[in-house]
């Protein structure tokens, strides 16, 4: 009945149809959507993007000798400590262990971070691009 009704009234003031108009907010939407979802995509590839020139960064820095003897002289130590907690853990040696201090608990924290985040990231990396690649 309605739809009756807006057809002749449509005729009569020239309005466009029903299908017409919800065609035009159905492209509307869509049209939309579209412009968000692209500008996701453009999103995710600049963070890509940033993401593979950090690596790539830290793979030319991770080249040089000079990379490495500055990182042992902080990872050295930190290493050496955690050997001592965890010999003292596994058998009750008679010597204390003391805890590290607050003011070098961050700096440890990023030692530590960077020797197993980098390893745990790259085989995430490898394995991701692996099983895009297909293989």
């Amino acid at each position: 009945m309605w739809g009756i009704v807006w057809g002749v009234v449509g005729r009569l003031f020239s309005l466009p149809s029903a299908d017409k108009v919800l065609g035009r907010v159905l492209d509307t939407i869509d049209n939309n959507k579209n412009a968000e979802l692209d500008e996701k995509k453009l999103y995710a590839q600049a963070v890509e993007h940033y993401i593979s020139r950090v690596f790539e960064r830290r793979s030319d820095a991770m080249g040089w000798t000079i990379w490495w003897v500055g990182w042992s002289l902080f990872a050295l130590p930190l290493g050496l400590w955690w050997c001592h907690v965890l010999l003292d853990t596994a058998f009750s040696f008679s010597w204390q262990v003391d805890d590290l201090p607050d003011s070098v608990r961050p700096w440890a924290n990023e030692v530590f971070y960077s020797i197993f985040g980098s390893g745990v990231g790259g085989a995430a990396l490898q394995s991701i691009t692996g099983t895009i690649k297909g293989r």
